[in-house]
C-alpha cells in the first residue's frame, strides 16, 4: 500500500506509486475544490472508472487512467485530473496472505458464490459494476461469528444496516444472498479484502 500525492499534472502522466509490483486497484482525489475520487481496479481495467463517491457503474472514459494498466514502477493518470490540484493517490497491490483484490460474477440466488482469496478476511467490500450499486462494506469486527450482515456504504451517509449475510472463511469468502449489489445474477462485482491475521508480514516484539 502507497500514498503519493503530487502537483496538479497538466495532462495525461504516469506517476511513481513505489510498490514492487503493479498495484490492484488504486484510488485518486483532487485536493482542490470538489472533484471525483476516481478508483482504478483490475477487475475491470483501465479502459473503466468507478468512483468512490457515488453507487454509479463502471464508466468508459481514457480521461481517467489514459486506458493503461499499472506497471511494477508507474500508474497512469488521464486529462480528468487536470484543475484538481495537488493530487493524492492511494494504490493497494495484491499481497499473498495480506491483500487481495479481484472480481466474481454473481448467481443471483442465497447460495452465493465463494470468492478465494488465501487467507480469512477480516474487512470486505464489493461492488456491482455494470449498473449502479453501493460501495458496500462487512467486517468481523462488528460481527464476530458467521454469517456476518452488518454493512455499510463508502458512498453513502446512511446508517448502519443488517441483513446480507456474508460468511468470512479461513481461504476466502462467500455470500449467503440474493441482494443485487452483492449477487446479480451474471453481474462482474469487484472486491478488496484484507486478512484478519496477516501472520507471514507480521513483526514479532
Amino acid at each position: 500500500f502507497s500514498i503519493s500525492t503530487m502537483a496538479d499534472p497538466g495532462g495525461a502522466v504516469t506517476v511513481g506509486h513505489g510498490l514492487s509490483k503493479a498495484p490492484s486497484m488504486y484510488i485518486v482525489k483532487g485536493r482542490s475544490g470538489a472533484t471525483t475520487w476516481g478508483v482504478y481496479h483490475e477487475g475491470i481495467g483501465a479502459t473503466k472508472n468507478l468512483n468512490l463517491n457515488t453507487d454509479g457503474a463502471a464508466g468508459t472514459s481514457s480521461s481517467y487512467f489514459n486506458d493503461t494498466a499499472p506497471t511494477s514502477t508507474v500508474l497512469s493518470l488521464g486529462a480528468t485530473w487536470n484543475g484538481a490540484g495537488t493530487l493524492v493517490v492511494y494504490a493497494f497491490a495484491n499481497i499473498e496472505g495480506y491483500c487481495k483484490t479481484g472480481s466474481y460474477v454473481g448467481n443471483g440466488n442465497a447460495d452465493g458464490p465463494f470468492v478465494y482469496t488465501g487467507f480469512k478476511p477480516k474487512m470486505l467490500f464489493v461492488k456491482l459494476v455494470p449498473s449502479a450499486g453501493n460501495w458496500w462494506v462487512e467486517d468481523t469486527a462488528r460481527d464476530t461469528y458467521n454469517p456476518a450482515s452488518k454493512y455499510i456504504a463508502w458512498d453513502s451517509d446512511g446508517a448502519e444496516a443488517s441483513g446480507i449475510p456474508v460468511d468470512f472463511l479461513s481461504n476466502g469468502f462467500k455470500i449467503r444472498s440474493s441482494s443485487g449489489d452483492f449477487n446479480t445474477n451474471g453481474s462482474a462485482i469487484v472486491y478488496g479484502a484484507w486478512a484478519e491475521n496477516p501472520f507471514k508480514y507480521a513483526t514479532a516484539r
